[in-house]
């Protein structure tokens, strides 16, 4: 995914997927909605870091945050 901001880079998935991330209260994790989703609220919580140079970076709900080259977003199930 191409974007200057998570935030593109999340729209970007999502349009390619069909899901929708949206933030989460408390501001923290994401929501992620799928229309294909086997839950009954019709989306699932998700947490999201970018891989930078070996680092990883939690910009929790940052849709602002700057991406650089090369950085890798994680879309991670929450599993506990």
């Amino acid at each position: 995914m191409v974007g200057e901001t998570l935030g593109e880079v999340l729209q970007g998935f999502g349009a390619i997927e069909g899901a929708i991330i949206t933030p989460h209260d408390p501001p923290k994790y994401f929501r992620y909605h799928d229309e294909k989703s086997p839950v009954p609220e019709g989306y699932v919580l998700v947490d999201i870091h970018v891989t930078r140079s070996g680092q990883e970076i939690c910009p929790k709900q940052n849709l602002l945050f700057k991406m650089q080259s090369g950085d890798i977003v994680e879309i991670l199930a929450l599993i506990c």
